[in-house]
């Protein structure tokens, strides 16, 4: 304490080398999170991360490349086999977060017509047939992933149940591309 005039104050030290240590780190956080707002992935007009087509994502060690516009319109009608897995709703599955797509729309795993994958470009029509009981049903890619092993397909719940591999949890499933989506469609969607 110091005494001025009869009144007491307290002495201003100088600031202590914890205090300049956390100052120091608190702008380096602020300028790094500059840094990853500037170079995040394209956002839709509701805020979710959109899937950039001939852009690599990687998740888990685990990498996919999203084909190109030009790729999915040139395997429209051709079939081929993938390992499948199906998604819940994010109450009850761990890995499926709850809020939007990346093309924008909410998540609904009771519609059986919305799937998502890493490699196709998001509004990209599918025919899916289970080949071990020959049921079909036709998905629009609406959100990237599964990033799991060698899954390239992500259905929703009602798809799962649709094509009876629901308790199984995982299929090889054909696919045939049916349309291939439009530059503006692969980034948002309306449902």
């Amino acid at each position: 304490m110091s005494v001025l005039n009869g009144s007491t104050y307290p002495v201003r030290r100088p600031p202590t080398t914890s205090f300049l240590r956390t100052a120091a780190m608190a702008i380096c956080l602020s300028i790094i999170t500059a840094a990853a707002i500037i170079a995040s992935p394209i956002v839709t007009e509701s805020g979710a991360h959109a899937k950039t087509p001939g852009k690599t994502y990687c998740y888990n060690r685990i990498c996919h490349r999203v084909l190109t516009l030009a790729e999915t319109r040139r395997i429209v009608g051709r079939r081929t086999s993938v390992v499948a897995s199906y998604c819940s709703h994010c109450r009850v599955d761990r890995f499926n977060p709850c809020g939007l797509t990346s093309s924008g729309a909410r998540f609904q795993p009771s519609r059986a017509d919305n799937a998502a994958s890493p490699i196709y470009p998001n509004g990209t029509k599918l025919l899916v047939w289970n080949p071990a009981n020959r049921r079909a049903a036709v998905i629009r890619i609406d959100n990237a992933g599964p990033y799991w092993r060698n899954r390239k397909l992500d259905l929703s719940t009602a798809a799962a149940n649709k094509l009876s591999f629901r308790k199984r949890g995982v299929a090889r499933l054909i696919v045939q591309v049916l349309r291939a989506p439009t530059r503006q469609g692969c980034s948002t969607l309306t449902t």
